[in-house]
């Protein structure tokens, strides 16, 4: 009969291909495909197709009696849809207001199509999206579709896009500001974030800052920035103030700053780019202009003076001020008196007033000059004769103003009064004639060492240098003067200094006041001549100093030198013990300076404690009242101790005696108040013992020694007596402080792994009174265990028992394993898919553990490949690996395919087996399409398609 087939059709990749036959009185059928695609079910199915399995598919069925098989065919054509994945190209992040490009691609596709946020839609592989708003944020799918003929096959891809809302930024308008002024910049975007730019590198975070004391420089646009973040991308809005400032350079001032009453005062002002100045000052002064003036000031003409200069740009004006101080300086006239006649070489005095002068200055004949407001002018000559001009002076703020005023003199000429000699020199006590002529009249000043004061010839005799001033008066009434001086040498003043010497000593004499000196007695002196001499007396003496001046004048004095005996000091010796003391004292000076000062409790003074370590001989210098000084010696002597040693044991055990003997010195006193050399002690702890030796110079000194007890101690080891071979046991020693184990082990627990039955030996404590103790181990060999499996080998699909094949009463139990059904049994019918090993564990009769195994080898018949239909990859040590079987492959091809039509996995080797990993990357549970191309040892080839599910 013919076959019915299903008629010829299309489908998507990756769906599956269920064939369909059927011819009335068939007894089977068989399926023949593109790919070497073979099958006998009557109505077979090709799960997750690929596009290689288009083509012919035929159909035929066969139909037999005893003698006798035939066949019909049909065929069916089946095209697959070939599709591959969708990879997208989209921002994830985006501003809004951004122009934005989608794209998609999927190689072989005839169509495409978008769908997104807010109704977005398209049908463009690659689109455009212009200004961009926040309500584009979400989920884009992007389906492309593959046809063939009336058949189409969508595949779709989705990603995610965020639009980042962003405002715009209203800022402060532009504006003009004046140099100096404070610039306010505002921006507002409804945001948190902002940042200015502007000229000369200004920045500021604030969202409102301030410009202080804005320059010119820095005129120019201020840009406003904010930020806008969905936390993975930011985006800006930016808006422009423009600011320009208005110039105010300085103004330069040209003014007087102190001006004379009834002068002048001008004023200029000058700025760049200034369109006016105004003036103001005191006394309502004010004026326009670069330039101002007042004429004739006054002194309400003082005060602060302000110039107000005008910038500006537009309609903005800026005003500046500057002020200055001017002073004027009020002046007033001098009255000047009197006009004057006066004989030559007389005083004159001047007078001159002006208000409010602070000084005056005078300017007359023969240059005279002088700042006194009221001079005198003394000795006036002839050509003093003229005109004399009077200034005063008034001053603020160190500027000086002047007036003047003159008035007119006339000097009389008088001749000269002579004196002879003109100087004269003599000695104190002496006396001389002195001459005057040139006039009718005479004075003589001072009269006091004079004969008389008036005439012309008069005998002085001053006792020191005298300058005697003569008046003379003429005719015409006119004084005129002269003086002679008489130089009187007065007797030197000698003075001499005396001294005080201690007994064997010398004193320095000196004497000052003349030129040359004679000292008597001189016996006892170095020298009878001199200013300074050394005096040597054996007692108190008295010198008489002759001194002559330069001048041959002489003079006496005396000197003496007091003669003080020395002092007389008494000590004593002294002998002490090796780290003792001794009071050293010393008597009949003031003062004493003890030397060396080694062990010495102090060195000034006259009783000292002495502990020196080694004799020693002191010295002593003793200073009395006089400052004269003397020495002793006192020697201390120092015996050394006596060196105590003692003969003992230095350990013993608790409830041992120790003899203990002392020696060093000739008598002993032990602190257990024994008195002889030895003693013999029993401590029930560790004691220290001392004794006092003292030696035949009374001189003590002590001994110890320290006896340890020790307490011998009591060892335990605990622990389990017995051990399965091969396995570990802890042992933990106590009842020591130390341990040592003959293993070599020096802790109180330790591990071991016996091989034998042994006696293990632990040690503590110190010689001698350590201890030591044992423990007996018992190493069990277990019992073995030999499982096996009937038969041991089988094909694919067989099964065999496994037997456990323990020692008769020992328990034991089998590993898990999908085909164990009792793990407790002897006995176990396993039927596995591969060649398998099954392990069994037993205890035996001394509680070893004992763990085997048993292999059952699978074999797959020659001319078939299996390949497992699931596998789960998780790790428990069970099907973990999805591998090709066959005892007969040479060789051979596996290909393997996700539902995306990827291939995840090809081998070619039958040994290499999938993990479940694509690129490094664990699969999720899926189904995957395989095709398998295999290759026997007798040559035979087979190509298998299936479909394997992986499940973790």
């Amino acid at each position: 009969n013919p076959v019915t087939v299903t008629p010829s059709f299309t489908l998507c990749q990756g769906a599956n291909l269920n064939l369909t036959a059927s011819a009335t009185g068939a007894v089977s059928y068989s399926w023949n495909g593109p790919g070497a695609y073979t099958s006998s079910s009557q109505n077979p199915t090709i799960n997750s197709i690929l596009p290689a399995s288009s083509g012919n598919y035929t159909a035929t069925a066969s139909f037999t009696n005893a003698a006798l098989t035939c066949t019909t065919s049909a065929v069916s054509n089946v095209s697959v849809v070939a599709t591959s994945p969708v990879t997208l190209a989209i921002p994830t992040n985006t501003c809004q207001n951004a122009n934005i490009n989608l794209s998609m691609a999927a190689t072989g596709a005839t169509g495409f199509n978008w769908a997104g946020p807010n109704g977005f839609t398209s049908t463009n592989a690659s689109t455009n999206i212009v200004n961009v708003q926040p309500v584009a944020s979400g989920i884009y799918t992007a389906t492309a579709t593959f046809s063939i003929g009336s058949v189409t096959c969508p595949t779709s891809n989705t990603a995610s896009m965020s639009v980042v809302a962003t405002n715009p930024v209203t800022v402060t308008p532009t504006f003009t500001a004046c140099q100096g002024s404070n610039v306010n910049l505002i921006s507002n975007a409804s945001t948190t974030s902002y940042l200015w730019n502007g000229p000369g590198g200004f920045t500021s975070a604030a969202q409102n800052t301030l410009v202080a004391g804005i320059l010119p420089s820095g005129a120019g646009n201020y840009t406003a920035t904010a930020y806008f973040t969905d936390g993975v991308l930011t985006c800006t809005t930016a808006a422009v103030s423009n600011v320009s400032v208005v110039a105010t350079p300085t103004t330069a001032i040209t003014y007087p700053a102190n001006i004379c009453q009834n002068a002048t005062a001008n004023f200029t002002a000058s700025a760049p780019g200034a369109i006016s100045y105004t003036w103001t000052g005191p006394n309502s002064f004010s004026s326009t202009g670069a330039t101002a003036s007042i004429p004739s000031i006054q002194t309400n003409g003082t005060g602060i003076y302000t110039t107000t200069t005008l910038f500006s740009i537009g309609t903005v004006s800026c005003p500046t001020s500057t002020t200055n101080s001017l002073t004027v300086v009020g002046t007033n006239t001098v009255a000047v008196s009197p006009n004057f006649t006066i004989c030559a070489g007389g005083n004159q005095t001047l007078t001159a007033n002006a208000a409010s002068a602070i000084s005056y200055s005078w300017n007359g004949q023969g240059g005279y000059t002088s700042g006194v407001q009221n001079p005198t002018i003394t000795g006036i000559p002839t050509s003093g004769t003229g005109v004399y001009t009077a200034t005063a002076f008034f001053t603020i703020n160190s500027f000086t103003c002047t007036t003047s005023a003159t008035l007119n003199g006339s000097v009389v000429a008088i001749p000269p009064l002579t004196v002879t000699p003109t100087s004269s020199i003599i000695c104190a006590t002496d006396n001389t004639t002195i001459t005057a002529s040139g006039s009718l009249n005479y004075t003589w000043t001072p009269a006091a060492t004079l004969n008389t004061g008036n005439g012309p010839i008069v005998i002085a005799n001053p006792m020191t240098t005298t300058v005697y001033s003569i008046t003379g008066q003429d005719a015409s009434g006119c004084f005129k003067y002269n003086t002679i001086s008489i130089a009187v040498n007065p007797q030197p003043t000698l003075s001499p200094t005396s001294n005080t010497m201690c007994f064997g000593t010398s004193a320095s004499l000196t004497v000052n006041g003349a030129t040359a000196y004679t000292w008597t007695p001189a016996g006892t002196l170095s020298s009878a001549n001199g200013s300074t001499v050394t005096a040597t007396p054996p007692t108190s003496t008295i010198y008489t100093i002759t001194g002559a001046s330069n001048k041959g004048c002489l003079n006496t004095t005396t000197a003496s030198v007091l003669v003080n005996p020395l002092p007389v000091l008494s000590t004593s010796d002294h002998t002490i013990c090796y780290g003792n003391s001794t009071n050293v004292s010393v008597s009949g000076a003031n003062n004493y300076t003890w030397t060396p000062a080694t062990a010495l409790s102090a060195t000034n003074s006259p009783n000292v404690i002495a502990n020196p370590l080694q004799t020693i001989t002191y010295t002593v210098i003793g200073i009395d009242g006089n400052g004269c000084s003397q020495s002793t010696i006192s020697t201390v002597i120092v015996n050394p101790l006596p060196i105590i040693s003692i003969t003992s044991p230095s350990t013993i055990c608790k409830g041992q005696s120790a003899l203990m003997t002392a020696n060093g010195a000739t008598s002993y006193t032990w602190n257990s108040t024994n008195f002889t050399s030895s003693q013999s002690v029993s401590p029930i702890v560790s004691t220290t013992y001392s004794v006092v030796g003292k030696d035949v110079n009374g001189c003590i000194n002590t001994g110890t020694v320290f006896l340890n007890v020790m307490v011998q101690p009591t060892l335990n080891i605990a622990g389990t007596p017995t051990v399965c071979l091969g396995n570990m046991l802890t042992l933990t020693a106590s009842g020591g402080l130390d341990y040592s184990w003959d293993t070599g082990d020096s802790t109180n627990v330790i591990m071991i792994e016996p091989q034998t039955n042994t006696i293990y030996t632990v040690s503590s404590g110190i010689a001698p009174c350590n201890s030591s103790t044992i423990f007996a181990v018992t190493v069990y060999t277990p019992q073995p265990l030999t499982p096996y499996a009937d038969p041991p080998i089988i094909v694919y699909g067989a099964s065999s028992v496994i037997h456990a094949n323990a020692p008769a009463g020992n328990p034991f139990s089998w590993s898990f394993s999908p085909d164990i059904s009792c793990n407790t049994c002897e006995t176990n019918t396993v039927t596995p898919s591969a060649t398998t090993i099954y392990t069994v564990t037993t205890t035996d009769n001394n509680g070893c553990v004992v763990t085997s195994t048993v292999l059952v080898q699978v074999d797959i018949i020659c001319g078939d490949a299996f390949v497992p239909s699931a596998f789960s990859p998780n790790g428990d040590g069970f099907n973990d690996f999805w591998c090709v079987y066959g005892n007969c492959i040479e060789s051979m091809n596996i290909q393997l395919y996700n539902r995306w039509g990827e291939k995840v996995f090809e081998s070619g080797d039958k040994s290499q087996c999938w993990d479940g990993t694509y690129k490094g990357v664990l699969q999720n549970d899926a189904v995957f399409i395989y095709q398998l191309t295999t290759t026997f040892v007798n040559g035979e080839k087979i190509v298998k398609k299936g479909n394997v599910t992986l499940k973790r």
